[in-house]
């Protein structure tokens, strides 16, 4: 093997980021995350190998190298529970809410049965042809009215990930609007925090614009 300041390039079931000097591994067959502690410089940066890691990232887990992601600040972020994004529109239509809950309810109940991994998939297979790519002032308020939407039916279902299902459920309406989204999840640890949002060309559009400075990001679909 040749030792260069890169990260892992994995297989499509397994996603693997490093947050300042950890090793954050996400298996999507088994919804699971692995922090491995103090071994991104030695492994990655300085070019020592660890055994142990090696047989659990190449061996184990196959996986190959991908540039890493730095980050210097690791107590820049304040962990909060996690609020429903804000907008001005504070009023949908009937039909507006009933399909935003249909996508909760839909995505919801894909990711309690069907994992990440269902998940990546239902949004690779997303058509995606004729979506707008820009955020223009039509583009933005289509956005909102979706937000709007969602939060005004959010509280209504009991969520074991909240943020992770309303991105889904986000990405999901937008791409029916025409829209073309991207879901993302990122991680950072001490303590471990995982983190779902929703981006139209590469804008935050529905939590904390820094959100890419302050985690790793782990996942995009």
């Amino acid at each position: 093997m040749q030792w260069t300041d890169v990260m892992l390039i994995t297989p499509d079931t397994l996603k693997i980021t490093c947050f300042n000097k950890d090793l954050v591994v996400l298996d999507l067959l088994k919804d699971e995350y692995t922090v491995l502690e103090n071994i991104a410089d030695s492994f990655l940066t300085f070019q020592i190998p660890n055994p142990d890691v090696e047989a659990f990232l190449n061996g184990e887990k196959n996986c190959r190298y991908l540039q890493a992601d730095s980050h210097n600040d690791p107590e820049s972020f304040l962990e909060v529970r996690w609020m429903k994004p804000q907008v001005r529109i504070k009023h949908s239509s009937a039909l507006a809410r009933i399909s935003a809950l249909r996508a909760m309810l839909y995505c919801r109940h894909g990711l309690n049965h069907g994992g990440l991994i269902a998940l990546k998939r239902q949004f690779c297979e997303s058509q995606t042809i004729g979506c707008a790519t820009k955020i223009t002032p039509e583009v933005d308020i289509r956005i909102k009215k979706e937000i709007a939407a969602l939060n005004s039916i959010f509280d209504l279902i009991d969520h074991d990930n909240p943020c992770l299902v309303y991105s889904c459920a986000l990405k999901q309406r937008l791409i029916s609007r025409k829209i073309g989204a991207t879901l993302v999840i990122g991680v950072r640890t001490r303590p471990f925090y995982s983190h779902a949002w929703v981006e139209v060309d590469s804008t935050v559009v529905s939590d904390d614009p820094d959100l890419r400075k302050k985690t790793s990001v782990i996942l995009e679909c």
